[in-house]
């Protein structure tokens, strides 16, 4: 996955780098951080369709499949509330996924 490569990736240049005698806060060199990621709607919604399709999306969300597609293609950027809307039927999907379990 894109996440852990990234954060092995960025792990093994700060040791890679302390090996070559550079310097860094103690915090990163004993590797006592969180990397945060903050998907603009386009990534999450490609990020999702990993795990449900974009029909499914609509219905939760309330939103279109055209309107979820411009967001998804990066045409159009999502107001702040239609965002949450996305986020929202995003959890709904997931809680339905989870209560199958």
């Amino acid at each position: 996955m894109l996440k852990d490569d990234f954060e092995e990736s960025a792990r093994l240049h700060i040791q890679g780098c302390i090996a070559d005698g550079d310097t860094f806060p103690e915090y990163l060199a004993a590797g006592d951080y969180d990397i945060c990621y903050d998907l603009d709607a386009a990534a999450l919604i490609r990020n999702a369709g990993s795990y449900t399709t974009m029909s499914a999306i609509s219905r939760a969300s309330g939103i279109n499949q055209k309107q979820l597609s411009h967001y998804a293609n990066g045409v159009k950027r999502p107001r702040s509330a239609q965002l949450e809307r996305i986020k929202s039927g995003l959890h709904i999907i997931g809680s339905q996924l989870l209560a199958l379990c």
